[in-house]
């Protein structure tokens, strides 16, 4: 169960060890919470250009994909995916910034989506990319508020351990109690987690991936412009 790995991302995060669940990489959490929470008729909202693990996630459960569009700035549309909920959505997952347009949604948006939905729905973040937005706001915090709130990250980008497979999902306890009670029990390697540990402890690793990626970033922005191409921020 990974205590040692669940209680340094609680400290981290200001969190308990009892809201934290590891899993084989993002995708292994996201399969975990289908077969937590998806019943055969269900619907699963996400956006139309998203991380497709979201709609295998339903489908594999016998759940019904909704996919809604993204804005003219190819970010998430608020609105939209409020009003695709029904009395049969079960789940709405949300990726911000979104894979793969890169794209990012003030936090506050987010919160003005969860506070319009119904409570027995499950409001999805997956924050894989959270640390390359140039002001990232985490909605980490907000699981003691919403408990139909959980949050998602990985080790696999700006930690850089992808081939290890090891990410983790933060949520009220009473949720995480009902995932490891699914959850296949060895899925996560002693030494994935002993890599992860190492990893949240290496800030100069983590500082340094951020200001290259930011820098770079920059630098293909500006010359986009210079040539007059057309991109998305």
């Amino acid at each position: 169960t990974c205590l040692k790995l669940r209680q340094a991302i609680a400290d981290r995060y200001g969190l308990t060890q009892e809201s934290i669940l590891v899993g084989n990489g993002l995708d292994g959490v996201f399969t975990n919470l289908g077969r937590t929470f998806l019943n055969g008729g269900d619907e699963v909202i996400s956006a139309e250009l998203t991380f497709s693990a979201y709609h295998d996630t339903a489908e594999i459960m016998g759940a019904v994909p909704v996919k809604v569009p993204l804005n003219y700035r190819m970010e998430f549309d608020s609105d939209c995916v409020i009003n695709a909920v029904t009395e049969r959505t079960k789940m709405i997952f949300w990726c911000n910034p979104n894979n793969p347009t890169g794209t990012f949604v003030p936090l506050g948006e987010i919160v003005r989506v969860i506070e319009a939905i119904p409570q027995n729905v499950l409001f999805v973040l997956d924050e894989a990319y959270i640390e390359f937005a140039e002001n990232p706001e985490s909605g980490m915090a907000l699981t003691k508020k919403y408990p139909n709130l959980i949050v998602c990250r990985t080790f696999s980008k700006i930690h850089g351990l992808a081939g290890v497979r090891i990410g983790f999902a933060a949520a009220h306890p009473m949720l995480i109690k009902q995932m490891y009670r699914t959850r296949e029990p060895y899925c996560v390697s002693d030494i994935a987690s002993a890599g992860a540990l190492a990893a949240l402890a290496d800030e100069d690793y983590f500082s340094e991936s951020r200001t290259l990626f930011i820098r770079e970033r920059q630098r293909l922005e500006s010359f986009f412009t210079e040539i007059g191409a057309d991109f998305i921020p």
